[in-house]
């Protein structure tokens, strides 16, 4: 039966199909299809909101832990199955979310939901599995990028406990139990907590179909767990362990113009500095945008405080960079779907649309008000 559906699933769509379609299952899961018939290949992605599992100082890393054991299917192998026909697997661990991305050839829909589902059950965990997992972990921890450890720096200072590294902590990750782990996949992917993502050359009825009969195999709850709402309570200044320095600035929800501004005063700032970057995830909850340089240990706190006048009267390209850095998110249908998915496992009604529209409309007022927070933000200086 799932062959001859996604037989179906690939068929020439009607030409009267909308865009994509959103489907909220009785269970509280979500099924987001969106076809694109320009594309090469199928992307199925599985995100699980981090709300209720997120990370304490306890379980810092855990989350992480739970990523990588998961990723290995029941079955086990799913790299080499994957790489058997071309395909290949994707997984990160978020604040706000897991995400899992498998890429696939468009006749291999089956294989890819075959391997979704094998990760909606929680595999064999031995404290012999962990042992063996935590150097895997300590190495890809040791790699971060001197980017993201100078933006993570920032998240600590500024929203301490609720601002941890979503990699982890090597120390706490190797206390992790395989009770400790069962509870956790308990409440991390209950069903109210997933959206599962297709897209790619598929009919939209035929994906969907697909889709919903997978995640409406998962049983309900009727409790929908409560994240932490994430305060803001920033540190004028704090230590990284990377080169460079950085300005983190604690912003709000990504829908809101005042954050929209914000990530455009800190675009102007990176194109008038060459060698600064510019870090920002939307999110549903208050968030963090972060401007800095690798390099350079003194550059960006001194120059938002010498050049907020130029910022200012820089107000339209700033609209114009924002816009342009929203675009490159949506340029193709894996990276626009990743980011429609990663909205939609916060909340079922936040979307790319909404952040359009705060860039499209933020004021001078805003803009004004985001140079302001950059001035106040909290300097991130690296150590090394």
């Amino acid at each position: 039966m799932l062959s001859l559906i996604a037989a179906l699933a690939l068929a020439p769509p009607p030409i009267d199909q909308p865009a994509r379609l959103r489907t909220i299952l009785s269970n509280g899961s979500v099924v987001l299809v969106e076809p694109h018939f320009e594309a090469k290949s199928i992307t199925i992605d599985l995100f699980a909101s981090s709300r209720g599992a997120e990370d304490s100082p306890k379980s810092h890393g855990w989350r992480h832990l739970l990523e990588h054991l998961l990723v290995r299917g029941r079955k086990g192998g799913v790299d080499a199955r994957l790489e058997a026909v071309g395909g290949f697997l994707r997984a990160e661990t978020l604040r706000d979310a897991t995400a899992i991305e498998l890429e696939l050839p468009p006749d291999q829909l089956a294989l890819g939901l075959e391997i979704v589902a094998e990760m909606l059950h929680y595999p064999e965990v031995t404290a012999e599995t962990i042992k063996n997992e935590v150097p895997i972990l300590k190495e890809e921890i040791a790699i971060e990028a001197d980017s993201a450890r100078l933006a993570n720096a920032g998240w600590t200072a500024n929203y301490a406990a609720l601002g941890l590294d979503p990699l982890g902590d090597v120390a706490r990750i190797a206390e992790a139990t395989p009770e400790a782990l069962t509870d956790l996949y308990i409440r991390h992917f209950r069903a109210p907590n997933l959206v599962l993502v297709i897209s790619g050359p598929i009919d939209l009825d035929g994906g969907t179909k697909l889709g919903t009969e997978l995640m409406a195999r998962l049983p309900g709850s009727p409790v929908r767990l409560k994240g932490t709402p994430r305060v803001a309570h920033p540190q004028s200044k704090f230590d990284a362990s990377a080169p460079g320095s950085a300005i983190t600035i604690p912003v709000g929800p990504f829908d809101s113009r005042v954050t929209a501004a914000t990530l455009a005063v800190t675009l102007v700032f990176a194109s008038e500095h060459p060698g600064c970057f510019v870090t920002y995830t939307p999110s549903t909850q208050a968030g963090l945008i972060t401007v800095g340089t690798a390099t350079n240990r003194d550059l960006p706190a001194l120059a938002i405080t010498a050049d907020a006048d130029t910022f200012e009267s820089l107000f339209d390209r700033g609209r114009r960079l924002a816009q342009g850095w929203l675009g490159r998110q949506m340029t193709d249908a894996r990276s626009s779907t990743f980011l429609r998915g990663l909205l939609l496992v916060q909340s079922a009604n936040a979307t790319p649309e909404k952040l359009e529209e705060a860039v499209q409309h933020f004021t001078l007022e805003d803009y004004r008000a985001g140079i302001d927070a950059i001035k106040q933000g909290t300097v991130v200086r690296g150590n090394r």
